[in-house]
C-alpha cells in the first residue's frame, strides 16, 4: 500500500542517458541500455484510493488461494460452513472486542493528532503525512507482521495448555522484532532526509519531516513491544 501510494499519488518523471539514470531528483546508482524519458503526472488523491484498493485485493486474493488450496473449493461453498454457532460467535466477540476497541482508539487518537497538526499550516500536515503514513508505515508494517506471527504461535500454545511455550512466543517475537527495529531506528536516525527525499522535494515539509523521522527513530524499539506483546 505504501509503495502503489508512493507510485500512483506523486508525479514521477525518470530519465535514462548514458551516463545517468535519474528518478525526479534522485540519481540512481546504475544506468540502462535504453535511453529516454518517462513521466507519469500522479493520480492525487484517487491515486490513494486506487492504491489502497489494490493492495487489499492482492491481499483478499493471496489468502483466497490459500484456503482454496487447503480446503479446497468445493467445501468452501458449502452452507453449512457458514452457519452461526452461539459458541463460537461468542467467543469471536470475546477476543475481537479488545483488540477493536484498541484499532479504534488507534485511529480516534489519529484522527485528533491530525486535527492539531493542521492548526501549523499545511506544510505541517503535508510533513506527518509523509512521515506517518509514508516513511513510518514501512516500519509499522514490520511490526506488525510480528505481531500477528507472535500472536498465532502464541494462542496455539495456549489452546494446547502450554502457557510456558505461549510465554516464550512472545519474547523470542519481540527480540526478532527488535532487531529488525533497530535497523530501521537506525535508517531513520542517520538518513531522515533522504527517506522523505523519496516522496518530496519541498524544502519546508522535507525539513518537518525530516525532523519527525528522527524523533520516531527512538520510538522505533518501544514500538516492537508494545505491538507485539499487545
Amino acid at each position: 500500500n505504501t509503495l502503489l501510494n508512493w507510485l500512483l499519488v506523486l508525479p514521477h518523471e525518470l530519465v535514462s542517458t548514458a551516463e545517468a539514470l535519474t528518478w525526479g531528483s534522485q540519481t540512481l546508482p546504475f544506468t540502462l541500455p535504453w535511453h529516454g524519458q518517462l513521466s507519469f503526472g500522479g493520480w492525487g488523491v484517487e491515486g490513494a484510493a486506487t492504491a489502497t484498493g489494490c493492495s487489499r485485493m492482492c491481499s483478499a486474493l493471496v489468502g483466497f488461494t490459500i484456503m482454496v488450496r487447503r480446503h479446497r473449493l468445493l467445501s468452501l461453498v458449502k452452507l453449512g460452513s457458514y452457519r452461526l454457532r452461539s459458541k463460537v460467535v461468542r467467543e469471536i466477540l470475546r477476543i475481537g472486542l479488545p483488540a477493536g476497541s484498541s484499532t479504534f482508539l488507534y485511529a480516534a487518537v489519529g484522527v485528533v493528532l491530525t486535527k492539531i497538526i493542521a492548526g501549523f499550516g499545511q506544510d505541517a500536515l503535508g510533513a506527518y503525512g509523509i512521515g506517518f503514513r509514508g516513511v513510518e508505515g514501512l516500519s509499522f508494517m514490520v511490526v506488525l507482521g510480528f505481531g500477528v506471527a507472535t500472536g498465532t504461535v502464541a494462542a496455539h500454545a495456549v489452546g494446547a495448555g502450554d502457557l510456558a511455550r505461549a510465554r516464550a512466543a512472545g519474547h523470542v517475537g519481540v527480540g526478532m522484532c527488535a532487531v529488525v527495529m533497530a535497523l530501521t531506528a537506525t535508517a531513520f536516525f542517520f538518513w531522515p532526509e533522504a527517506l522523505v527525499g523519496l516522496f518530496t522535494d519541498d524544502p519546508a515539509t522535507l525539513k518537518i519531516a525530516a525532523g519527525y523521522i528522527a524523533t520516531m527513530a527512538f520510538c522505533q524499539l518501544p514500538q516492537a513491544a508494545e505491538m507485539v506483546y499487545g
